[in-house]
């Protein structure tokens, strides 16, 4: 097939020859100039992220080192803080007879210095409860089981 030349010199189309030729030229090649850009850009993207993650890498190698070399300071400033906790039973004489709770007392110090007041727990036991094995009754600080309205503490 030849062009057909309205002026002489130019060309409306060009001279196929056949039409599998033209159907490779108008459907094949665009899908192989899109896989090609698409495995361009796939390829760029995944230069780009393990670019991003040395980075991200050598941040946190460098944050690692910073926190060893300052861990030894932060165990020895949190071996000198301790707790100290105190725990008393206290009953209370009332119109049923002996209500029950535990007290815990506890307090932060720093060397020998206290950081806080003391934090007071009360728990409610009630008349008769079971107390767990760190409750220890030692002795009754206050008055006889008759006398109502009276406070007694026992230190465990």
């Amino acid at each position: 097939m030849r062009p057909r030349n309205a002026v002489a010199g130019s060309c409306r189309w060009l001279p196929v020859e056949s039409v599998i030729k033209e159907a490779i030229f108008w459907f094949a090649w665009p899908g192989l100039v899109t896989v090609g850009s698409a495995s361009l850009v796939w390829t760029i993207m995944q230069a780009r992220i393990r670019r991003l993650n040395r980075k991200h890498q050598a941040a946190i190698a460098k944050l690692e080192k910073e926190c060893a070399s300052n861990r030894s300071g932060l165990e020895q400033l949190l071996a000198e803080l301790r707790l100290e906790r105190r725990r008393f039973l206290r009953r209370m004489a009332g119109p049923r007879g002996y209500d029950t709770t535990v007290l815990t007392l506890e307090r932060l110090y720093f060397r020998h210095i206290p950081l806080t007041g003391w934090m007071q727990e009360e728990i409610p036991l009630g008349g008769g409860e079971a107390l767990n094995e760190q409750t220890v009754l030692i002795r009754e600080i206050a008055g006889a089981p008759g006398e109502a309205g009276m406070v007694s503490v026992v230190a465990g």
